[in-house]
């Protein structure tokens, strides 16, 4: 994740980390039921991120979160079609 998402969209610290505390959340909340979200200010992704399914769009979902222009992107992240 921090090749492929992080460095590529450059995603803020805070975003990064909600990103991970949430996929812990959600994949191993059986496992650590008392696991805590970091309140760092950062919920811009919540709205996006519900369940473990969510994850499979991520990059999808940071690129919209903030707002990178395909053009920018290397052509390997670009969605099909709109390029």
């Amino acid at each position: 994740m921090e090749e492929s998402i992080i460095s590529t969209y450059n995603v803020p610290h805070s975003m990064k980390e909600r990103i991970v505390d949430t996929f812990v959340s959600l994949n191993f909340e059986k496992y650590l039921p008392n696991y805590k979200l970091q309140h760092m200010g950062e919920k811009r992704t919540d709205e996006f991120l519900n369940k473990k399914s969510d994850f499979k769009d991520l990059p999808q979902i940071v690129e919209q979160i903030l707002n990178i222009k395909q053009e920018r992107l290397p052509t390997t992240l670009r969605k099909h079609g709109d390029v």
